[in-house]
């Protein structure tokens, strides 16, 4: 029971940042897993010695950058088989661990790998023998419960809102099946299920706006900067209001990443310092000051002076 309520208190604490921060953290998705698996250990792994062992797993999923995701989960199973004389043992076990993911393209169908680092809590609750164990059961002191470091490595396909994996997982200690002789480590072989929630659109170029808002501007949901002023789309239409798809806004003759970066002149009026000559014509031809009306001080506005 106290392990059911840990269980429950972790998912709680996995799922509360999702109700707030789904709507802006884009593509932060909530995710649930089912991994059946085949435990590997000191024991021969045949039909005679396999039973049923499996991870129920809750996660929360964050872009890490375009094609990476970082992951943390929280789950709960049971870790099974039998031993060399065919006594069934079974282990509760509540894994804790970070992934990260590296998918290969940036589609919602495309295939991953990951590797993860945690803990994990455990307690064995059926033991592999009847009665006292044998004088000769394993060659080392066996603890029925504690907590033990975990490693996981496998690949994964994508399919939208669902996806598969398989993989292996390694944990660092040699009790998970109460018998200790030889291998140093309790581990396994597992395949995954899965369904992810939320997330809504991406950003796929990174450029501050959503691929369905691009879609509606005409802009490029692949390139950041779509009429390449030098400005991405999202600073353009979120920062300094200029046109994602006209590199040279008010048409000044300076592009709008020139005015904002090199000139801090106004992307958005042609001429900046209203003294009758255009950005670019006192940038490029008059070489004069684009914002002081009368450069060389002598009381005549640039643009009287030339006109």
């Amino acid at each position: 029971m106290k392990l059911k309520i840990y269980f429950i208190f972790l998912v709680l604490i996995l799922i509360a940042p999702v109700s707030t921060q789904a709507q802006s953290q884009v593509g932060t998705q909530f995710g649930l897993q089912f991994s059946p698996f085949i435990a590997a250990n000191e024991y021969d792994m045949d039909s005679k010695t396999m039973k049923l062992s499996f991870i129920g797993r809750a996660l929360i999923r964050f872009p890490m950058g375009s094609i990476l995701a970082g992951e943390v989960g929280a789950g709960y199973g049971q870790y099974a088989g039998a031993d060399k004389i065919f006594d069934y043992y079974k282990t509760t076990i509540v894994p804790v661990d970070f992934r990260v993911l590296l998918f290969f393209s940036k589609s919602d169908y495309t295939p991953y790998v990951f590797a993860g680092l945690g803990g994990m809590y455990y307690k064995v609750d059926d033991f592999p023998f009847k009665g006292a164990p044998p004088s000769n059961y394993g060659s080392a002191e066996v603890k029925d419960k504690g907590v033990a470091g975990i490693s996981t490595l496998g690949l994964g396909l994508r399919l939208k809102w669902f996806e598969l994996q398989a993989g292996i997982y390694y944990s660092t200690t040699d009790n998970l099946n109460y018998y200790r002789q030889g291998k140093p480590w309790d581990g396994g072989i597992f395949g995954t299920i899965g369904v992810l929630l939320g997330g809504g659109h991406r950003d796929s170029d990174g450029d501050g706006l959503l691929d369905n808002v691009e879609e509606q501007l005409k802009t490029d949901p692949n390139n950041p900067d779509t009429d390449g002023d030098g400005l991405k789309d999202g600073e353009e239409v979120n920062v300094y209001k200029t046109d994602p798809l006209n590199p040279d806004t008010d048409g000044d003759g300076l592009k709008d990443g020139q005015e904002v970066t090199n000139y801090k002149t106004d992307p958005n009026k042609a001429d900046t310092d209203s003294d009758g000559l255009k950005d670019g014509e006192e940038v490029n031809t008059y070489m004069t000051d684009p914002l002081n009306p009368d450069t060389d001080g002598d009381g005549l506005k640039d643009g009287d002076e030339v006109n």
